[in-house]
């Protein structure tokens, strides 16, 4: 069976379908596309793929066919996996964050080399984008926004880690509190594996949030879906004076 589960959603000009067997187990998702646009988001994909299958520890297996210049598809085998939730919050999965924070280090911290610019995702997120062979073996997944040279190191996992505070209550300050002071602890665990980008020391959902704006040509017409570009100027200036405030980071700047 094939159910399509995607229909160019958030503006992705892409196809998604899953692959069932008679026993109705999962055996692989399809990307496919026949638009200009869609076709390009495809092509990084299977660049990305590459690059991550080449540090990674956990392989993605995959198939590309390709009919002509204007349609793509790109067929992935199904992991055994478990499930997360659609809509994660940040309290309740800081396990499964430290295990992101962690693998995204097993992999970018070859890309250091004093390089001003990494590899960029483009859209690291427990919500979706990430799936774990066990709870402490996490695959990063939908490489379409794939950069090889796009991102100070530590964007993409600033990016997955702070955008579960948006699903939290941000009025509950003890909670909201209890949070930071989790990321601020996966900021230092990034900075010891050098895995941190001294622009993201001072004021860092700020300054991820500039980066996306000044570089809305890495997302395109898929710019405006994600999370941390939703926060209030309010509540970016509170997150980032909480986090400069409780950091040990070399550089911060205490409040």
């Amino acid at each position: 069976m094939i159910a399509l589960i995607k229909n160019t959603k958030h503006f992705s000009h892409n196809y998604v379908s899953m692959t069932y067997n008679s026993s109705n187990i999962l055996m692989s998702i399809t990307k496919s596309s026949s638009h200009k646009e869609g076709v390009k988001d495809i092509n990084s994909e299977v660049q990305g793929l590459d690059w991550y299958n080449e540090r990674s520890s956990n392989k993605l297996s995959y198939e590309v066919c390709r009919v002509s210049e204007s349609y793509i598809s790109l067929r992935i085998k199904a992991l055994d996996k478990i499930e997360i939730p659609g809509m994660c919050s940040y309290s309740n999965y800081k396990d499964l964050i430290f295990s992101v924070v962690r693998h995204y280090c097993e992999v970018w911290n070859k890309e250091t080399n004093g390089k001003n610019a990494c590899a960029l995702h483009g859209d690291l997120s427990l919500v979706g984008n990430i799936l774990f062979v066990d709870l402490n073996s996490p695959v990063f997944i939908d490489w379409e926004h794939f950069d090889k040279n796009a991102a100070p190191i530590g964007f993409d996992a600033l990016n997955c880690i702070l955008e579960l505070l948006y699903y939290e209550d941000l009025n509950d300050i003890n909670l909201l509190h209890s949070n930071l002071r989790h990321v601020s602890e996966m900021m230092s665990f990034l900075d010891s594996k050098k895995c941190l980008d001294k622009v993201f020391y001072n004021s860092p959902l700020l300054s991820m949030t500039d980066f996306m704006r000044k570089n809305s040509h890495l997302w395109g017409s898929q710019i405006d879906k994600f999370p941390v570009l939703n926060f209030s100027k309010d509540q970016v200036v509170y997150i980032d004076n909480y986090l400069n405030k409780v950091s040990s980071l070399v550089g911060y700047e205490k409040c």
